[in-house]
């Protein structure tokens, strides 16, 4: 398959001969006067993929538009360019390929625009690693591309997923979790990976992706969680969120030998780069 992904310069002119499909990856309004003019140097399909530089897509939508980029590059070549999104993008790839897995994800980091996109990119490779068909997922997901998808069931997915990581609990409870929202899978509730479901779901019970990510800070004695919020300094911020989670997400804990002291709301980049950033190599800050 011909995929390539580059940084976005220079003009279009000296890229549209080359490709028969491009994809542009940044705001809608940075990326439209790109567009038209691959439109007009007669480029066969262009696409915007729109993401601003402090957010990440869903995971289902992530899915998606890699399985978008697999089926143009099979009948010609396909560009991807961005202001930076277009390497969460190759990175994607690269996971759903089985390139690119969580014990290398250090190889990409810190060529990232933004710590959510490292995130993203731990879960998938979470799910890989978990045994997850993220090739057929990613067909599955192909209308979610540019769409997003369900965002409440990939927001739940991706807070269960981001307790489950940072608690090592890799591997089977991660597949549940995912056929759980992905296929209707029961869960006991009583569960380990029950319980991070309910967790998931109820730091989004307004379903309105107020939280977007969490992280856990500190030892075993005195956990500290915090709530990445996208509504910092609006009215209520995101402590309904906290509150209706809180006693789901002690149990969480508590089931893995943590006692919870605290739940704070911080930047949810912040909360992406404690969560991941050392870990990985990504360069916080």
């Amino acid at each position: 398959m011909a995929i390539d992904f580059q940084p976005m310069s220079g003009k279009a002119s000296s890229r549209a001969a080359r490709y028969d499909t491009v994809l542009v990856v940044a705001p809608l309004l940075d990326a439209l006067p790109r567009i038209e003019a691959y439109k007009m140097l007669g480029v066969e399909r262009v696409e915007a993929y729109p993401l601003s530089p402090s957010d990440s897509p869903t995971l289902f939508s992530l899915l998606g538009v890699v399985a978008w980029l697999r089926r143009h590059a099979s009948r010609g070549r396909v560009l991807v360019e961005g202001y930076g999104g277009e390497a969460l993008l190759e990175a994607a790839y690269m996971i759903v390929e089985g390139e690119l897995g969580l014990s290398s994800l250090s190889r990409v980091a810190s060529r990232l625009l933004s710590s959510l996109h490292l995130r993203s990119l731990v879960h998938l490779a979470a799910l890989a690693e978990a045994g997850v068909d993220l090739a057929r997922e990613a067909e599955r997901h192909l209308e979610d591309a540019f769409t997003g998808g369900d965002a409440y069931a990939s927001s739940a997915l991706e807070h269960s997923l981001d307790l489950a990581a940072q608690l090592g609990l890799l591997g089977g409870c991660i597949l549940h979790l995912y056929e759980h929202v992905a296929r209707g899978r029961r869960l006991q509730p009583s569960s380990i990976c029950g319980l991070l479901a309910e967790a998931g779901r109820r730091l989004d019970y307004m379903k309105t992706g107020a939280v977007k990510t969490v992280a856990i800070v500190g030892g075993r004695q005195g956990s500290r969680v915090l709530l990445g919020c996208r509504l910092l300094l609006r009215d209520e911020e995101c402590w309904p969120e906290a509150r209706e989670a809180e006693e789901v997400i002690r149990r969480v804990l508590a089931a893995r030998g943590y006692s919870l002291s605290r739940v704070l709301l911080v930047d949810p980049e912040e909360a992406a780069c404690i969560a991941y950033g050392s870990r990985y190599g990504y360069p916080c800050g």
